[in-house]
């Protein structure tokens, strides 16, 4: 439980501190072990340096969960003058909606997954599915959310993995998560009525075909749910219901299908294929490959020859 206190008048006079794990390096206030960026998605992985005063933030909605031992911190929530302090746990979760630094102090070097989310992409969520934007949502400290906790967990994984369906995941997952505070975080927010029914004939046929033609680029789910016009959230979930598979896992099948054609049908090296088919690299395109056929792109071909 945390308890309450008053925070002495004249403190956090000093500039505020940002941190913006969009554009990640190592720095005085953050140690960076991974990261992975995509569609308006920003996950790391790291250590933040004790902060023994003063306001601190993010410019954009960022997430932080606690993936350590336990720690003392203190806070003030933004427009409060009353000074909290709890034990942080592993898992806890800590909120700051963007561009509101508030008070918080600890003395230790935590590591932390940060999940970060452009504005423009919470925006697009919020005013799709709710009719609001991320002015509407609230920091929280030492939040207990399993949600949130477990999304971190497995965008953890992800993150040590860096597997080649990796940003498509970040950006699948980014957008639940924007949902989710939404639901949870945000000022009279209302829960929309799930998705019902799949995309249709017409706009799930206008989807594939541009995923066809589009294979080996740098897809995003944005695109997609424009493409067929219908709000990230509930795209993806449309998208699901209509093919039986979420779109991020979709076009990896589809990558690796078109990478078979290629291996039986062309002499291309298989460097060149795994970049054909938007793979980053051939070792990427050679786990992913075997994880799913299990041979290796050279023993595919090989063995059909």
């Amino acid at each position: 439980m945390a308890s309450v206190n008053v925070l002495p008048e004249g403190k956090d006079k000093s500039p505020p501190t940002l941190i913006d794990f969009a554009h990640p390096v190592h720095t005085n206030e953050f140690r960076l072990d991974a990261r992975l960026s995509h569609g308006g998605v920003h996950l790391v992985q790291g250590t933040l340096a004790p902060h023994e005063s003063g306001l601190i933030g993010s410019p954009r909605l960022t997430i932080v969960v606690h993936n350590d031992k336990p720690f003392d911190m203190e806070w003030r929530l933004p427009g409060s003058d009353r000074l909290q302090s709890a034990r942080i746990e592993y898992g806890a979760v800590h909120i700051d909606p963007g561009d509101n630094p508030f008070f918080q102090r600890w003395i230790v070097c935590p590591n932390i997954v940060g999940i970060a989310l452009d504005r423009k992409l919470v925006d697009r969520v919020g005013h799709e599915t709710f009719g609001r934007d991320g002015a509407s949502l609230r920091p929280g400290v030492a939040v207990t959310d399993n949600f949130l906790a477990d999304a971190a967990k497995m965008l953890s994984l992800e993150l040590r993995e860096q597997s080649a369906g990796g940003k498509l995941f970040a950006e699948h997952f980014g957008i639940l998560i924007a949902v989710h505070m939404f639901r949870h975080y945000s000022d009279g927010a209302w829960h929309p009525a799930p998705a019902r029914g799949g995309l249709g004939t017409q706009r799930l046929r206008l989807v594939i075909d541009y995923i066809e033609a589009n294979l080996g680029d740098d897809l995003s789910i944005a695109m997609l749910a424009r493409i067929a016009d219908r709000s990230l959230h509930h795209f993806s979930e449309a998208f699901r219901q209509s093919t039986g598979t979420p779109p991020h896992r979709y076009i990896i099948i589809r990558r690796i299908e078109r990478a078979k054609i290629l291996l039986l049908s062309t002499d291309l090296p298989i460097a060149q294929i795994a970049l054909a088919v938007g793979f980053a690299s051939q070792s990427h395109f050679g786990a992913t490959f075997r994880a799913m056929t299990g041979v290796t792109p050279l023993r595919f071909r090989l063995d059909r020859l």
